[in-house]
């Protein structure tokens, strides 16, 4: 009865180890998708206040940390530097102008954060992270696109930021749209391939819809080698859907740079000394 009950415990701990494997991948999903889902509720459940906003960010940067420094690297090292050299700025900043400003120290904790994160995570995994996301998105812009009563009634963006965000009715100029204030330009699209107001899935801004395509960009430039045809191409071409859809210029912009860095930088590499560099960055690390 013992043995069998050891046998049992040794089988759990390959499975509880996978499912913990996974933890960083959820973190980043659920980060990605909790402003829409706190939408949903405020829209169709309880209205909502800034309170659970705060508390689910303060939630996933808090996981983020924890499972970071409970799989520490020593790669990590510059990244919390940098993470603490950016706070105390944000404190000086704070004391210098006599107000707390805490959008900014959420917004220059992002980065780092989830780069820490990212080294806890097993890189095979990472495309099946990124294509989840990728199809959620892609499901809600085409709902968007093709039927933004439905995707307006369902998200409430405009009673989700007056509630959560300080916004007023008055902030939303187009008295015509009931989505983010954004979604409409007053000098027209920047681009006219499409006659639709600016998308933006499940992100409820066009401007982090844009930002969010100049991350899938990165990924697909860093590791379109690896990456299979069909998934390479469906992350190509849906990205480049929603970077049409949410009309965004930055996104648009950054096309170019990224391809011809991608592209160039191996060949930049290779006839550069690194070696004088690879010994300054290892007395970093080992400071």
């Amino acid at each position: 009865m013992r043995a069998g009950t050891l046998e049992g415990d040794f089988a759990s701990r390959p499975a509880a180890a996978d499912r913990l494997a996974l933890l960083p991948g959820l973190i980043v999903v659920g980060a990605v998708c909790f402003n829409a889902g706190l939408a949903i509720v405020n829209g169709n459940v309880a209205g909502l206040t800034q309170a659970p906003v705060v508390v689910a960010e303060v939630l996933f940067v808090t996981l983020a940390h924890a499972v970071a420094l409970s799989h520490y690297r020593r790669e990590m090292a510059p990244w919390y530097g940098l993470l603490g050299l950016l706070i105390a700025f944000a404190v000086i900043r704070s004391l210098s102008s006599q107000t707390l400003d805490v959008k900014y120290v959420r917004d220059v904790m992002i980065i780092p954060t989830f780069v820490v994160l990212g080294l806890t995570f097993d890189a095979r995994r990472l495309t099946r992270v990124i294509v989840a996301i990728q199809v959620v998105m892609l499901v809600f812009l085409i709902l968007e696109a093709v039927n933004v009563q439905a995707f307006s009634d369902l998200f409430k963006i405009q009673d989700y930021y007056i509630n959560t965000r300080g916004l007023t009715a008055e902030d939303f100029w187009n008295k015509d749209s009931t989505l983010f204030v954004s979604a409409t330009r007053p000098d027209g699209s920047f681009l006219s391939i499409v006659d639709l107001h600016r998308l933006s899935s499940i992100f409820l801004e066009p401007v982090s819809l844009g930002n969010y395509c100049m991350v899938v960009l990165a990924f697909l430039c860093a590791c379109w080698r690896e990456l299979g045809r069909p998934t390479a191409w469906f992350l190509a071409i849906t990205t480049a859907m929603a970077m049409v859809g949410c009309d965004g210029r930055l996104a648009m912009a950054s096309v170019l740079p990224m391809v011809l860095c991608c592209t160039f930088a191996p060949a930049c590499l290779a006839i550069v000394p690194w070696s004088t560099f690879r010994a300054s960055w290892h007395l970093a690390s080992c400071w």
